[in-house]
């Protein structure tokens, strides 16, 4: 049996297909999928609740192994009335995230920071579906990878920017347990490594945040 964690993005954009051809290969093999943040994930594998997950960013903690397998750009998302938003139209904003552990939150929070940005009000959630919906109605903004954008209805109604003037992109890897040589863990893992690619799709152009 393989238990797989993952975060929402990576099990709603990437993990169909895979785990379609990791059953094609391995019809007898049972599979279980749940998501969580990136936090929760490493330690649910570093305690053996979890073969192995799908994180985001880099991983070096002891007696954890990583490899990487997909490349995210993060996109700062708006309802289509900001155009080209300037850090003076985000500081009395809501930030619309997911709640603590989540590596794009954590990303968001850097970049804020680095245009002088506290958001007066956080509003958490669980799902995409969920923050797009928010940031369609104008609760707030939110950073989110773009293919997340690319696979959803909800893309028509906001508008992405980039996180300023070159794509901010976030590695997610494969991490599991070091040395843990199960027939399981290692077939996903060969898998992984010989599909680690960039993501890149069609899509609607990003405008550059501005720095304000």
């Amino acid at each position: 049996r393989l238990l797989i964690g993952a975060m929402e993005s990576t099990a709603a954009v990437h993990l169909p297909r895979l785990l379609s051809t990791l059953h094609a290969r391995y019809p007898a093999l049972e599979v279980q999928l749940v998501t969580a943040t990136s936090g929760v994930l490493v330690a649910q594998v570093r305690a053996g609740e979890l073969s192995a997950a799908f994180v985001g960013g880099e991983v070096s903690e002891p007696g954890l192994a990583a490899d990487p397998a997909f490349v995210e750009e993060l996109v700062l998302i708006t309802h289509p009335s900001l155009r080209r938003p300037a850090a003076g139209d985000l500081r009395t904003r809501t930030l619309v995230t997911f709640g603590a552990g989540c590596t794009y939150r954590a990303c968001v929070q850097q970049w804020l920071a680095g245009q002088g940005v506290r958001p007066p009000r956080v509003f958490e959630v669980a799902s995409y579906h969920t923050m797009l919906a928010c940031v369609a109605a104008n609760v707030g903004y939110a950073v989110a990878p773009r293919s997340v954008l690319l696979a959803s209805s909800a893309r028509r109604a906001i508008r992405a920017h980039r996180l300023g003037p070159r794509p901010w992109r976030i590695t997610t890897h494969l991490v599991r347990r070091a040395g843990d040589r199960s027939r399981a863990v290692e077939a996903l893992r060969q898998l992984v490594t010989g599909k680690a690619v960039t993501t890149q799709r069609s899509g609607p152009p990003a405008h550059s945040a501005s720095n304000g």
